[in-house]
């Protein structure tokens, strides 16, 4: 039974801590908003370099692989 009040009572406590928080922290809401939006933002342009990237490293090697096939052609010439 003393248990139990203890426990609501510290519930009782913790429920007043969150409420005194809840202005302070509603105040700072629309900055945390615009500064996650500025994150995704950001996030957004180096997933877009990231693609970027990826098809310009398949174009490096498809252009690598062009060169090491006319280089395996010109040594079977010269040697043939």
């Amino acid at each position: 039974m003393k248990c139990r009040k203890q426990i609501r009572a510290r519930h009782r406590m913790e429920l007043n801590n969150l409420e005194q928080s809840i202005p302070s922290s509603a105040q700072d809401l629309p900055s945390l908003i615009e500064k996650i939006l500025d994150e995704i933002n950001k996030l957004e342009i180096i997933t877009n370099d990231i693609y970027l990237l990826k098809d310009l490293l398949s174009a490096l090697k498809a252009t690598k692989q062009s060169i090491d096939q006319s280089a395996d052609i010109e040594n079977v010439q010269r040697i043939g």
